[in-house]
């Protein structure tokens, strides 16, 4: 048996074990992360609720896919402000850049909102990272994002 059949195995028996909702559960929190300051940075956040397609689907490149992601923020810094989605490659370098999408939010202390575009997605990558942002108004950077990974097919 190969390693990978028995990493294949080893995880069917672990969802057997512990239920499909825990398996769902730690491939989106494996896919699902938050950047650096996510607790510290004051007077807004953005949380994750949902995401179309779901983080950790392979995306096919050459293909144009919809991304549409709902969030939860708070954002109590400034009466408005706009939620940002960006898209990068698995290093962090932005792609589509002058392209990116935005939402404008009113000061809220937690609501949600939905923000989607769609991409081509581009050869020659091995992931494809989506971000999420509060970003204040006045305000040219966030402290902290949303990140979401997909993992890129190759064309066939």
């Amino acid at each position: 048996m190969t390693p990978n059949r028995r990493l294949v195995l080893l995880g069917i028996v672990a969802c057997a074990v512990t239920g499909l909702h825990a398996c769902i559960m730690s491939v989106r929190t494996e896919n699902v992360t938050h950047g650096p300051g996510r607790l510290s940075y004051a007077g807004y956040s953005v949380e994750y609720l949902d995401a179309s397609p779901h983080p950790g689907t392979p995306v096919v490149e050459g293909t144009v896919v919809k991304f549409d992601v709902k969030v939860r923020y708070s954002l109590m810094r400034t009466d408005r402000g706009h939620l940002q989605l960006q898209f990068a490659d698995g290093h962090g370098q932005p792609l589509l850049v002058g392209k990116e999408t935005a939402v404008a939010i009113p000061r809220s202390g937690s609501a949600t909102a939905e923000i989607s575009q769609e991409v081509s997605i581009p050869a020659q990558q091995r992931d494809l990272m989506l971000y999420v942002f509060v970003v204040p108004e006045g305000e040219r950077h966030a402290s902290g994002e949303l990140r979401i990974r997909y993992s890129v097919a190759r064309h066939k």
